[in-house]
């Protein structure tokens, strides 16, 4: 029969080896939270095939902050999708929601010489456009990794489907008005293939992604619009850690630190094979994962997956 001193002593031996001791044998599943002060895209391009040009300094240049998904061995990377990766609004540009007249908060703010929809020649008046609610997902392959590095030309970056939009002004030399709104879909394969690594310092891990990606689309005319977003997305993750073990008959305890409701409990008799731990997950007063589990007949080892 298990005593309470064996339990503990297995337990928090499950602990220590969390803690970085043992080798993972497994893909570890992570979510990277993006630093918004390190992680900003700046867009370029056409749009209704007039070259982008920035509404004022700095409009189209937007801060990115969320999460992003990664699959974790010692050799390779994948991401697996799943990821929010949202602009942040940068400021109000014009034109205002839907292409009316005015401006709006906005993630970019652009502007162009392009007369939209008219086909006539001569000088054109200026046109505005504004990219709102850009949001994106993440994907690759399975990515060997190098001293933590690896090429990014495999990451395919996805807009949210019918979520962000170029709402546009366009004021015609034959004073009609070329004005809208558009969703932009569609993915982007990154170009950027050096730059980007994963590495750990004092136990937090960091990911640093070099971007360079462009979406097409169809503001107008077929394929008229193509932005390309450049720059870089930096994002890390503590490991997880059980914070304390409690026995509760017939149940174990287990309270964490850095895991969410994704995170997984992992048990061992032997510390060789490892399975899920039947577990229901709960949030204590200070927002940590807690994990009740049945009790083992023997000696059990607990890990946590993020």
């Amino acid at each position: 029969m298990l005593t309470l001193r064996g339990l503990s002593f297995a337990l928090y031996l499950g602990a220590f080896l969390l803690g970085g001791f043992a080798p993972l044998a497994w893909t570890a599943p992570l979510v990277f939270t993006i630093n918004p002060s390190l992680s900003q895209l700046t867009a370029s391009g056409t749009v209704a095939s007039g070259s982008i040009s920035a509404q004022q300094p700095g409009s189209l240049t937007a801060t990115f902050s969320g999460t992003i998904n990664v699959d974790l061995t010692a050799s390779t990377i994948t991401f697996t999708g799943g990821s929010i990766i949202a602009a942040q609004t940068n400021g109000s540009w014009q034109p205002a929601v839907g292409g009316t007249p005015g401006d709006a908060p906005a993630d970019y703010g652009g502007t162009n010489t392009e007369d939209v929809g008219t086909g006539s020649g001569g000088t054109h008046p200026p046109g505005n456009f504004a990219l709102r609610n850009v949001l994106l997902d993440l994907t690759s392959p399975v990515l060997a990794t190098t001293n933590g590095s690896f090429d990014g030309s495999s990451l395919t970056f996805l807009l949210f489907t019918n979520l962000a939009t170029i709402d546009y002004y366009y004021s015609s030399i034959s004073i009609t008005t070329n004005s809208g709104s558009q969703y932009l879909n569609g993915n982007a394969m990154n170009t950027a293939s050096a730059g980007s690594s994963v590495s750990t310092n004092d136990s937090v891990r960091q990911l640093n992604l070099q971007i360079n990606a462009a979406i097409l689309s169809s503001l107008v005319f077929h394929n008229d619009t193509y932005i390309t977003f450049a720059g870089q997305l930096v994002a890390t993750t503590a490991p997880p850690i059980i914070r304390s073990i409690a026995n509760s008959p017939p149940n174990v305890v287990i309270t964490t630190q850095n895991t969410t409701a994704q995170s997984a409990l992992v048990v061992s008799t032997n510390l060789i094979s490892w399975s899920p731990a039947s577990a229901t997950l709960s949030t204590n007063g200070f927002g940590m994962i807690v994990f009740t589990t049945p009790l083992n007949a023997g000696n059990a080892f607990y890990r946590v997956q993020q």
